[in-house]
């Protein structure tokens, strides 16, 4: 078996250190080179995101809306028609409002309606959402 010398060992060091050396710089070359050829061609989805992103738009948009019987065009008095149109609704009393009038609710019992006047503890507080579960029929 023959003995490795000190120049052999440092020649060794040397070729490893400059494979190294060579090899980070392949790995940079192809990293510019592929970084290049998606500038020039693009990614593959961008053209498919473009196209995406547009359907959405031109499906959202309106261009025309017809509000209380009047045909409304562009943007601006469209935007205005809306407005308009619900600021009307929310600030006439209309006979079609609901009414809850003739609704039932359920309600607790006279017991009950003074239990929850009491001060309450913590053990009644971690308690608590079993009773409106089991009690109040949640579940």
């Amino acid at each position: 078996m023959e003995r490795v010398t000190m120049e052999e060992l440092e020649v060794k060091r040397r070729v490893a250190d400059e494979f190294k050396n060579w090899a980070l710089l392949e790995e940079i070359f192809w990293r510019h080179k592929s970084k290049e050829l998606w500038l020039k061609e693009g990614n593959k989805n961008t053209r498919f995101l473009y196209k995406m992103a547009n359907s959405r738009k031109r499906r959202n948009f309106l261009e025309k809306l017809r509000i209380n019987g009047a045909l409304l065009e562009g943007e601006n008095n469209i935007k205005e028609g809306v407005t308009n149109a619900f600021h009307l609704l929310l600030s006439e009393m209309r006979k079609w409002w609901p009414s809850i009038k003739r609704l039932v609710f359920n309600s607790l019992s006279p017991a009950v309606a003074v239990d929850v006047e009491l001060p309450f503890f913590e053990g009644d507080f971690f308690s608590c959402p079993v009773y409106v579960v089991k009690n109040l029929g949640f579940g």
